[in-house]
């Protein structure tokens, strides 16, 4: 029987050899030295000494599930990534026109994310990210970072924006969104009609009205 090599403390990739287990006899009746490892990510495994010296086991699996994951991922959905480039513009880019409401009020984008964009990707695919969604942030005050992010409709994140006008109709307070979601209206024109002077009952209506601060022919109200 040839000499033990002392792999103890050798690396391979993100395998550290840390303890020698003995011997194990295989089919062919000759033994194998099997030694335990722990991969950087703290997973133990066993392995041979050929199998540890071949180098061509480098971690406990670890790193071919991370490297599939942004193979997967990358470059997959242009549209995600304008969304995480207008998301570092609103935190970091004081030129931005949205800059004073996020980086202006101390919004910012977590390490994680940060720095790598792919982690971002990762995320959003697993939490729920599709084509007309929107992320959006759970506590306006809080950052951008996984435990305070979701994907939304548009519709939602303007219900839940601050500046979001709220009308109050027989004791009961809603966004605009949602009073025309109960009414079956459509959005932009309930909003036309309410700034030009049309009462609760006429602006949540789909009946044309004349003569409403001298309304026109269709029934809308002209302007001044």
């Amino acid at each position: 029987m040839g000499k033990c090599v002392d792999l103890i403390g050798q690396r391979q990739g993100r395998l550290t050899c840390v303890e020698y287990l003995g011997l194990r006899k295989r089919k062919d009746g000759r033994n194998d030295k099997i030694w335990k490892c722990v991969c950087d990510c703290g997973k133990e495994l066993v392995l041979t000494s050929q199998r540890f010296s071949s180098g061509n086991t480098k971690s406990c699996g670890c790193y071919r599930r991370e490297r599939i994951s942004e193979l997967k991922y990358k470059g997959l959905d242009s549209r995600l990534d304008r969304v995480f480039r207008k998301m570092k513009e609103r935190c970091y880019d004081d030129r931005c026109e949205f800059y004073r409401n996020y980086g202006g009020r101390g919004i910012k984008i977590c390490k994680e994310w940060l720095d790598d964009y792919y982690m971002f990707q990762k995320w959003a695919y697993e939490n729920g990210y599709q084509q007309g969604l929107t992320i959006e942030r759970i506590d306006n005050n809080g950052d951008y970072e996984p435990s305070n992010c979701a994907w939304v409709t548009m519709k939602v994140q303007s219900n839940n924006k601050r500046n979001n006008r709220r009308i109050t109709h027989n004791g009961v307070t809603k966004t605009l969104a949602e009073w025309c979601d109960e009414y079956n209206v459509e959005y932009s024109r309930t909003r036309y009609r309410l700034e030009h002077g049309y009462s609760f009952e006429q602006a949540f209506t789909n009946k044309l009205y004349k003569n409403v601060k001298e309304g026109t022919k269709n029934g809308r109200a002209k302007n001044g």
